[in-house]
Formats: structure tokens, sequence, C-alpha cells
């Protein structure tokens, strides 16, 4: 079995390991060529960051330099049309790429400038990770304040059942929310084909700092992603947190782990009272948190 993380690269589980490409075949037309051979399978599951966003201020040149990093580093460019943009706050100049990024700024008076960046999957999973991780370095070395961070887990197997998560809510076994709804009836004979949702935390205009949704992602996506989807999107205080404890990796093996680590923690599932010391985890939970190499870590809303 094995766990892509995102940005195509694969790391072995617990029960595998990656297959090697027979580097010395026999040349024999009867069997395939190296080139002809598919090594590696498709991944299990994979995690990856599904939205990145957040303010700066900074002087002009860094932030035009700014500009240049995204065109380089994620391959795209931004539209020529120069108009005012509403995020939370109003922009008087914004463009947006071809990807769906976002770019939108202020000029202030001494002669810096206040900017808003945002950052959708479409751009950020292609990206590979070593630049990836350049670039959270290098925001973060700017004081770039976070607002929200989008972490996801795709389960190809769709071992990680929505009616799994149903009858946790209603036994409340549900954990680090204060609110769990959002989620229609589904049936054994239908989950697999309808669009259902299951929300962990509150949303709309008064949401919480922390929400999750988990979804068919084959029917959102109308099959071009054939999997089921965890998906935590954290604002405010939890932004800091993840960032730094991103940017302290220091390989790209550590990098992705901690992104799926983050996702599985934001979130659990057990049997007994709040006191952590008196908890029975729910075996089904235990098991995916084995399966993509899941560590007990405190995701906090800092102060």
């Amino acid at each position: 079995m094995n766990i892509t993380h995102g940005f195509g690269q694969t790391l072995p589980s617990n029960t595998g390991s990656l297959c090697e490409d027979n580097l010395q075949p026999t040349l024999s037309p009867s069997k395939p060529l190296p080139f002809e051979v598919t090594c590696k399978p498709d991944p299990e599951f994979e995690a990856f960051i599904d939205w990145w966003s957040g303010t700066c201020t900074t002087s002009r040149d860094a932030f035009e330099s700014i500009k240049g990093e995204v065109a380089n580093i994620f391959k795209d460019c931004w539209d020529t049309q120069d108009t005012p943009k509403f995020s939370g706050r109003s922009f008087a100049h914004s463009l947006r790429s071809p990807k769906g990024a976002w770019i939108a700024w202020n000029f202030l008076d001494d002669g810096c400038v206040d900017w808003w960046l945002s950052l959708p999957a479409s751009m950020i999973k292609g990206c590979p990770i070593h630049l990836l991780r350049r670039f959270l370095g290098f925001l973060n070395g700017m004081d770039f304040n976070p607002t929200r961070i989008d972490l996801a887990i795709d389960d190809y197997t769709k071992s990680l059942r929505p009616d799994l998560f149903k009858q946790a809510i209603k036994d409340n076994f549900h954990h680090g929310f204060k609110k769990a709804s959002g989620f229609t009836d589904i049936s054994p004979l239908d989950e697999h084909d309808t669009g259902w949702t299951i929300y962990l935390g509150k949303s709309g205009q008064f949401r919480s700092d922390k929400v999750y949704r988990f979804y068919n992602k084959s029917v959102e996506s109308k099959g071009e992603v054939d999997s089921y989807r965890l998906e935590g999107q954290f604002t405010k205080g939890y932004c800091q947190g993840i960032m730094n404890a991103l940017v302290g990796c220091q390989s790209d093996k550590e990098f992705l782990l901690m992104i799926a680590n983050i996702c599985v923690n934001g979130i659990d599932f057990y049997e007994g009272t709040k006191c952590r010391d008196d908890f029975n985890r729910l075996d089904w939970w235990e098991e995916f948190r084995q399966k993509v190499f899941a560590t007990d870590l405190k995701v906090s809303a800092g102060s």
C-alpha cells in the first residue's frame, strides 16, 4: 500500500514498499521494456494544501518580488486588468491569474504596500515541493499573516465512509467541535453516487475558526477526482501555528507528512470523556490515522 502526499511523490507504507525499475532487463521482444512498465501504483491516499491566503505590508520592491516569485514558482502570470477587489476588506487594485490566484493591494502613504494573496489548489498542487517550501519560507520571512489555510486528504479507497462519521456524531463521539451538522441521509446503496457532505464546525457568516468537510469528491468534480475527501479549513489563530510547523520542516518528506498530520489531528473520534486520559479512539478512525502515518499532534488556535 502506498500513500501519495500530493505533488507526485509517493512514500512507502507500513505494509509495503515502492517497486523499483529493472535496470538490466532481458532484451526479449516477449517482455516489455522498462519504459513500458508502470511500476508506480495509483495512490490510495493523497494529502495536500488546498488553499492558502493571507495579508502582508511590505515595501514596493518586496511586493514586486512577491509577484515575480508567484509567476516563477507556480508557472503562472497575472492578468493585465487592474480592478478593485473586496475580500473582507476593500483593495483599490487587484490582479487574477489564469489558475485562479488573486493578489490585491493598496498603496500606503509611507511608500509601502498593503497586499493580500490567495492561492488555490489548482496552482499549489502543480508546484514542486522544494519550491513550495522555499516560497512559504520567503513569505514567513516577510512577516506574512496567513488568514486561511485548507488542508485535505483524498481517500481513493473510499474506506473512510460517511456512515462511520454519522454514527460517531450520533453517539457524540466526535471531538474538537461544538457543532456537527449539515449531512443528509445516505443509504449504503447510493453513498458512492450522491453528492453528500458531512460538516463539522460552523460555516457561513459566523463560521468557526476550524471547519471540516467530508464529502464525495467524485460527484463534486464530476468524476475527475474519484475519492472521498476530508478537508479542514483553518482560519485566524490556527493559521500562524500551521505555517510555522510547515516552514519548520527540514525535508520534503517531513513537509508532506506534516500536511497530513495536521489535517488528521484537527479532529478526533473517541469514546469516553473530554479528558484525553480517559478515551478509546474509534477503531475505524485509528486505522485511518495509521494509514496516513499520523502521530498525536496538538492543533492549537493560539492566543
